[in-house]
């Protein structure tokens, strides 16, 4: 066994490579290789994020949800077909009450976006197989919201919200502003 390791430094040497970068080197690339699946640079990702704690909580729950996907993947093994395939099924499967799709899709696809940008930038993988996906899926559309146009029904509007006794000062002085605005 020592015999091996001294022929292999001696080659390492007479090619002119430091044995000692050579191993660092080396073992950074097996931890490349060990980490690039999907769950773990998804949860270094997140790890990374700078936001607000209500934005965490709701990131966190589509993480999961990601996680649950794509699992163990390697990076280099998502390609834009498969994950076309994945959100096609899903669209499908959570559809609103006429029939059309939400916006669930859209919004994990840009975070899985964004989770592959966070992976090229620290050399996981070198491109974002989503991009392509995003302009492939159907879009969630929306139809028109309900709105207060009768006076009278505004009035009442503006009344049960000075009216509220059980909610923060500042929630009961957006919606006076938000109504008014």
């Amino acid at each position: 066994f020592a015999f091996e390791q001294w022929h292999e430094l001696n080659q390492l040497l007479a090619q002119g490579i430091d044995p000692k970068e050579y191993r660092q080197a080396s073992k950074a690339e097996r931890e490349r290789i060990q980490n690039n699946k999907f769950n773990v640079i998804a949860w270094l990702w997140f790890n990374n994020l700078q936001q607000a704690e209500t934005t965490l909580k709701r990131k966190k729950s589509r993480l999961n949800e990601l996680c649950d996907l794509f699992q163990d993947i390697p990076l280099d093994n998502l390609n834009s077909p498969y994950i076309l395939d994945v959100f096609e099924s899903m669209q499908k499967q959570h559809l609103a009450e006429h029939g059309k799709v939400i916006d669930k899709a859209e919004r994990m696809l840009g975070m899985m976006s964004e989770i592959f940008e966070f992976a090229i930038v620290k050399g996981y993988c070198i491109n974002n197989p989503v991009t392509a996906v995003k302009k492939h899926i159907e879009k969630a559309t929306y139809e028109n919201r309900p709105a207060i146009t009768k006076p009278l029904e505004f009035a009442k509007l503006l009344q049960d919200i000075h009216a509220c006794q059980d909610v923060e000062p500042s929630t009961k002085h957006s919606l006076e502003l938000l109504a008014l605005l």
